[in-house]
């Protein structure tokens, strides 16, 4: 999103929206805990991309873990809603603003899309590539992503809708 588009879209919010936008809150993250998968040799495709084989369950190692560890290192929860160029941010604002004129119609658009303001930067590979004995060890470059069990588990619930 331009800085334009940016300073528009702040202004038409100032307008009619701050009040209502503290209507919406929201989880988003690995809600339920689970095991991360153990990786196997090879890969596959899954739908974010390719990934390496699941082989079990890893042993101590939970969703929550892994989230915990690259948000601290790369803030991946926060950091895309304050990029100015992710356009994920705008349509879910977008969202908002048509779910409070329609009552509820939108909840489902609003939870993909926030589920889309992390995840897509991932998928997109922007937080950069993994080092090479990492890529060679797992057969692509795609940071934050083994086996895909973490990514597929970054969901979104409403926790208030007022």
């Amino acid at each position: 999103m331009s800085k334009d588009i940016a300073f528009v879209a702040k202004q038409k919010l100032s307008v009619f929206l701050p009040k209502n936008l503290n209507r919406y809150t929201v989880q988003a993250g690995v809600l339920e805990d689970k095991p991360a998968a153990k990786p196997a040799e090879g890969t596959t495709r899954r739908p974010m991309g390719e990934v390496r084989k699941r082989k079990g369950q890893a042993q101590g190692v939970s969703l929550r873990d892994l989230m915990a560890k690259f948000n601290t290192s790369h803030n991946i929860l926060l950091a895309p809603w304050r990029n100015p160029n992710n356009k994920e941010v705008a349509q879910v604002v977008d969202d908002i603003a048509k779910d409070l004129n329609h009552k509820g119609r939108w909840m489902n658009r609003i939870k993909a899309g926030v589920q889309a303001v992390i995840r897509n930067p991932i998928k997109r590979k922007e937080y950069g590539s993994n080092t090479q004995a990492t890529q060679k060890r797992k057969g692509f470059d795609w940071l934050f992503v083994q086996t895909g069990k973490l990514f597929e588990n970054i969901k979104v619930e409403f926790l208030n809708r007022v």
